[in-house]
């Protein structure tokens, strides 16, 4: 036994899951429009044929709508104290990525319902998953696990190192140097919460480079 369909429209599709199979099996017809859908009301005919000629048919309504206009959403990606944006972040709206720019910002269009936010650094979730309602044109500012950090170099004796490089990396890629001052500290902002490599570099023609600025 076998199943077919008339009076499909253009920009419509339509598959039965199985095709065909022995009596009283059972089919799944899936429906799908596509943006070129004529919007409009239409009467679909369904047939069932078996092997003896016997058929059954069925009529089902049809209504193509146009799509619902949907909101903005407009997201700026922040560090923990909510006082720096943060680039470069990727940021998940229902499955979907896209990346902040220099000020922290990314934005949708056309969103209805319930959306979910994420945001990911270097493969690394540094946000919790937020629930956004699309009832309106919306901007949220995300808190995500960016922090300041402070390294200092001391000697076996407790001494302080200045013009020590650290660099902090993340899976090899490297995301911030900086070098000690006088009292041995060196100051990185908005690194992400993850398991970061620490690398020192020392030596008095890195010192020399410092003061080129190099």
């Amino acid at each position: 036994m076998g199943a077919r369909i008339s009076g499909v429209p253009d920009g419509v599709t339509a598959t039965f899951i199985p095709q065909s199979g022995t009596t009283n099996f059972t089919s799944t017809l899936t429906l799908s429009a596509n943006g070129s859908a004529t919007v409009g009301t239409y009467s679909l005919n369904i047939t069932a044929q078996s092997p003896d000629a016997k058929q059954a048919s069925a009529t089902l309504t049809l209504t193509v709508e146009p799509k619902a206009q949907g909101c903005t959403l407009r997201i700026r990606v922040m560090d923990w104290d909510m006082e720096n944006p943060i680039a470069n972040a990727t940021v998940h709206v229902d499955g979907e990525a896209k990346t902040s720019d220099a000020d922290g910002y990314v934005e949708w269009d056309n969103l209805t319902g319930n959306v979910t936010v994420g945001v990911s650094f270097l493969g690394v979730w540094v946000s919790d998953p937020i629930l956004v309602e699309m009832d309106a044109d919306r901007t949220i500012d995300v808190q995500c696990r960016f922090y300041d950090i402070y390294v200092r170099a001391v000697t076996a004796s407790g001494k302080p190192v200045p013009n020590i490089n650290f660099t902090f990396s993340l899976g090899g890629e490297k995301l911030s140097s900086a070098v000690t001052n006088g009292t041995g500290y060196a100051c990185f902002q908005n690194l992400p919460a993850s398991n970061l490599t620490l690398t020192a570099y020392g030596g008095p023609n890195y010192a020399r480079a410092c003061e080129r600025g190099g």
